[in-house]
């Protein structure tokens, strides 16, 4: 898996899952905005084998602080583009704000199951993330909000799916949205019920 934005309150809390759960998850890639040292303790501690700093003047702090790790560097718009494109089945896109457009967009167009934790992705270019999306094999269905409690969302509830439909709307619904969970759908024991 692949953590875009692993410094923020999301990336956070993925941090303390793949911690507890370190047999089931092999971390390719973490990145962050700003903040160096706490993005070189991040792919120190889950072992990850690449991370990107997204601004170019922490570049050197970043190096610094993973050298001798064997773990890659990179920086700037081009070093979130690489992690998310590296080999990674699941991405995280947990940066804030229009920036984490681009490299969120790679990683479904390329098929990885996008683990949606901002809206602005949406809110940006909604409608070209979601054709892009669809034209790729991306995939995963909404957990729903990651601040509540209850589950998942069934899968029939994806956003735009038809029980049976397996086209293109289909598979641009399919990307995992943690961002705005849908409470419209069924009771608490329906929702745990659901599957990704």
């Amino acid at each position: 898996m692949t953590l875009l934005g692993a410094t923020g309150s999301i990336g956070a809390s993925t941090i303390d899952l793949l911690k507890r759960e370190r047999k089931r998850f092999r971390v390719e890639a973490v990145s962050a905005n700003k903040n160096a040292a706490a993005l070189a303790a991040a792919a120190r501690e889950l072992d990850a084998r690449f991370a990107a700093i997204g601004d170019p003047d922490a570049y050197g702090d970043l190096k610094s602080a993973l050298s001798g790790t064997g773990i890659k560097v990179a920086a700037g718009e081009s070093g979130l583009m690489e992690a998310a494109e590296r080999p990674a089945e699941w991405v995280i896109g947990a940066i804030t704000g229009a920036a984490g457009l681009k490299p969120t967009l790679a990683a479904a167009e390329r098929g990885a199951i996008v683990a949606l934790a901002n809206k602005e992705t949406l809110v940006c270019a909604g409608g070209l993330f979601m054709r892009r999306a669809a034209a790729a094999p991306a995939r995963g269905c909404p957990p729903g909000d990651p601040h509540r409690v209850g589950g998942p969302i069934p899968h029939r509830h994806c956003r735009g799916r038809k029980d049976g439909d397996r086209g293109a709307s289909a598979q641009a619904s399919q990307l995992v949205d943690g961002c705005e969970g849908d409470h419209r759908f069924g009771n608490i024991d329906e929702q745990r019920a659901g599957t990704y």
